[in-house]
């Protein structure tokens, strides 16, 4: 049987105290003693214009019933607010409220709280406690942090909350807001509706995604970053930081980026590289252009989207000494022949039985592999495999050797040529990647 509290005995016991530490569970119903939401509107005024009240030190409400809805909206709130082990069954309707620090410990709010537009002096916290209707908390400012950790936020977006038309499906909403710093560790549960963190702003991000892998976060497509920006991050891995972002459900750009800058405040390399890999990644697998989109995948692919460089420049080595290969096994097999032009289309170039006028005795003999011969003169530049490859994959080198030299068959002249262009686009995109113009970079 419930027993409501006479309000100036409720009243007495309000004072504040040292709160004890350790952690503090939720009732798991409503406790047998109760008072009016009133109780506590009554109580904040009347401090608010009596300097010498006993409450000047704070508000303490504890393991009380508080029935109907809170209103506190538009109040200038001159004393902190503690709420340890109570039960609201009704809404909290705090918003456009000014406070100094609000702190809920080991509490129940039955059908959520409203705050928008609510300014907190000090810190804004709801440690274990279990949130049964939507938090929404947009537009807030906190100068101190914002701390939920153990909390569970159990709304799943049902209409029978009297907050559920303006929570449109969130059971933490925390848009445009802004605080010192964020925890967001240790929830009991995953939160059961959408946590949406759109354009919010904190000095610093605390969370377990590391330790707890991704135990506190919504389940994927529930969760809203875009625009969340965070000073400083609490370390992680790159692989779980990737996994967090899927959660939104759909690729955001903005995410990818405020990711990899906090991993780059951490001088974490590595973790940039890879986060900025993958939002290249992903940028490039949105490209509306299938031209376009595989172009980008050749360019970024060959280097690791930034995170490889010497990948390309590996190819590019070995499509070299593949050339000179192929050079030298054409040379042994005579199907390597001098260069087709009018030099040597004269008829001292054919046969000797040619009618020339030059003295030939001391030319040299070229066989063609299919039994035609062409004489060259001995100043003719001999064919080197090393020359030919040189001038191939470097085109402001020359040793004349292309001028001279080329395959027999058109077929060959168009593969090692092939091979060449590759060498060559291969050069130029490890040369753009070491210098930065291909790499992605982090944007301050």
């Amino acid at each position: 049987m419930t027993n409501t509290i006479p309000y100036e005995q409720w009243r007495a016991n309000c004072a504040v105290r040292r709160i004890a530490d350790g952690q503090l569970l939720a009732p798991p119903g409503p406790l047998p003693d109760e008072i009016p939401a009133d109780y506590i509107r009554r109580a904040i005024i009347e401090t608010g214009q009596s300097r010498n009240s006993d409450l000047q030190g704070g508000l303490y409400v504890e393991q009380v019933t508080v029935r109907g809805g809170l209103h506190l909206e538009n109040l200038d709130v001159t004393i902190p607010l503690f709420f340890r082990q109570c039960w609201f069954d009704r809404a909290l309707h705090v918003w456009r409220m000014r406070a100094r620090t609000i702190n809920f410990e080991g509490c129940v709010l039955g059908d959520g709280a409203e705050m928008r537009g609510t300014s907190v002096a000090g810190h804004l916290c709801l440690r274990n406690c279990r949130v049964l209707g939507p938090l929404v908390a947009r537009d807030m400012r906190v100068e101190g942090q914002v701390d939920v950790t153990g909390s569970a936020f159990v709304y799943d977006g049902t209409p029978e909350s009297e907050l559920a038309s303006i929570a449109d499906g969130e059971c933490f909403g925390f848009s445009r807001s802004t605080a010192s710093s964020l925890y967001w560790r240790d929830l009991p549960t995953p939160p059961s509706g959408r946590v949406v963190l759109r354009d919010a702003s904190v000095g610093s991000f605390v969370h377990d995604i590391d330790r707890n892998k991704l135990a506190s976060w919504p389940q994927k497509g529930r969760l809203v970053l875009d625009g969340f920006q965070y000073g400083r991050l609490d370390q992680m891995s790159a692989t779980q930081g990737l996994k967090w972002l899927e959660l939104q459900g759909e690729f955001v750009a903005s995410s990818y980026a405020m990711l990899a800058r906090g991993f780059h405040r951490l001088s974490l390399p590595h973790s940039t590289e890879d986060v900025l890999a993958a939002l290249k990644k992903r940028e490039i697998r949105n490209m509306r252009s299938p031209i376009r989109r595989l172009a980008n995948y050749a360019v970024f692919g060959v280097i690791g989207y930034g995170k490889s460089p010497s990948r390309a420049l590996l190819i590019l080595v070995a499509l070299f000494f593949f050339h000179i290969s192929a050079g030298t096994y054409l040379a042994s097999q005579g199907l390597m022949q001098p260069v087709v032009n009018e030099f040597l289309l004269e008829p001292c170039f054919i046969t000797a039985e040619s009618p020339c006028a030059r003295e030939t005795s001391d030319w040299l003999v070229v066989s063609l592999p299919d039994g035609a011969e062409r004489r060259v003169p001995p100043t003719y530049p001999e064919f080197s495999p090393l020359a030919y490859s040189l001038e191939s994959f470097f085109p402001f080198v020359s040793f004349d050797q292309r001028r001279y030299w080329e395959p027999h068959t058109l077929s060959l002249q168009i593969i090692l040529s092939a091979i060449a262009g590759v060498g060559l686009f291969l050069g130029g995109v490890f040369v753009g990647s070491v210098s930065g113009l291909l790499s992605p970079r982090v944007e301050h």
